[in-house]
């Protein structure tokens, strides 16, 4: 469960949302291992409803369904609260998935239906650090469904980031499922890295 998370030796940390009525914020909160009773809890904003958490050795980051962001450290003080940059242009657009992976958040930006262009969706990566976003357009000629998004592993090749990600879609008409491995370049980008981004644009095709 993505919502339970270990905080460091001694303690869990569980992201609990009010599912029912919608009156309480969210929270994060922290338990004892061993005895399991509430330690404290951290009440988030009013709107920021909790929907993926990440706790690496220096800080815990959550993203929320609103598009929001919040990063803490590790004693749960917060640093900092952004906006992810979803751009949404439409009704037609959605945020479909958020995973995080050290300093960097992706999104996957869905469309119900697509455009007269071919495009399906998008996926924003936004650095933590920098604040700096890069956004890749997915396009197909097909009625492809994306269901959910996974960030595999991140490479480090002649200063540039090569980021796997696995994207898990339906074909609409004939409900057949399939992995395909996205590839983008990303982070000091040189004549290499802005050729392989052609791949996003034909990967669908």
């Amino acid at each position: 469960n993505e919502s339970l998370k270990s905080l460091n030796n001694k303690e869990l940390l569980v992201a609990v949302n009010d599912a029912v009525d919608s009156k309480q914020n969210s929270m994060l909160v922290i338990l004892d291992k061993k005895t399991l009773d509430t330690k404290r809890k951290i009440v988030m904003d009013e709107g920021f409803t909790i929907y993926k958490t990440n706790v690496d050795k220096d800080r815990v980051t959550i993203a929320s369904y609103e598009g929001e962001v919040k990063t803490f450290n590790k004693d749960l003080k917060e640093i900092s609260s952004e906006k992810l940059p979803l751009n949404l242009k439409s009704d037609n657009e959605h945020l479909e998935d958020v995973k995080i992976l050290d300093d960097k958040v992706f999104a996957l930006v869905k469309m119900s239906d697509r455009d007269k262009n071919g495009t399906i969706g998008r996926i924003i990566e936004y650095n933590i650090e920098s604040k700096e976003s890069k956004e890749i357009s997915l396009k197909s000629d097909k009625d492809w469904e994306m269901t959910s998004m996974e960030v595999d592993h991140i490479y480090h090749i002649n200063h540039c980031h090569m980021i796997i990600l696995s994207l898990t879609v339906v074909n609409r008409k004939k409900e057949d499922k399939l992995n395909r491995n996205c590839r983008s370049f990303l982070q000091k980008i040189n004549v290499a890295c802005q050729k392989m981004f052609g791949l996003w644009e034909t990967f669908f095709h």
